[in-house]
């Protein structure tokens, strides 16, 4: 029985590894911004500098779209009582984020496109963290 941790313990381990793996897309991209001001900017293909910029567009598309769904179409509701909130494409933006990064690493203008969408992204990782930081009841398990 004294092995049981009580209910009104912090579980910090769980806490900073599952904060860990929720910002790595962040990591990502501070790395990416290290890089470009660490180094001389690279050379990328022209082709991977493309790539990564269609796949940060889309991220940015679908971080609207999320963004959108979260607080602009409920400000522009006319009955807010019946109101039902939708979930937008969660974790897409992300993952597309995550991708045309690592195509155009250390690229500046990646860069803020990536801190862009990940920023309006509410359906990504960054927002899950935030909005469930202070739920005990998940984190303290």
């Amino acid at each position: 029985m004294d092995n049981i941790p009580l209910q009104n313990e912090t579980n910090y381990f769980r806490r900073v590894f599952g904060a860990a793996i929720l910002l790595s897309p962040c990591v990502l991209l501070a790395l990416s911004l290290n890089n470009s001001f660490a180094h001389n900017p690279q050379i990328h293909k022209n082709y991977e500098l493309s790539t990564g910029y269609v796949f940060l567009i889309f991220a940015l598309l679908v971080a609207l779209f999320n963004f959108y769904l979260s607080f602009v179409r409920y400000l522009l509701a006319k009955d807010k009582v019946n109101y039902r909130f939708t979930s937008g494409i969660p974790i897409l933006g992300v993952i597309l984020t995550v991708i045309g990064c690592s195509f155009a690493f250390g690229d500046m203008r990646s860069i803020s496109l990536g801190v862009l969408a990940l920023s309006l992204d509410t359906g990504g990782t960054l927002w899950f963290l935030i909005s469930t930081w202070k739920d005990s009841s998940f984190w303290n398990m």
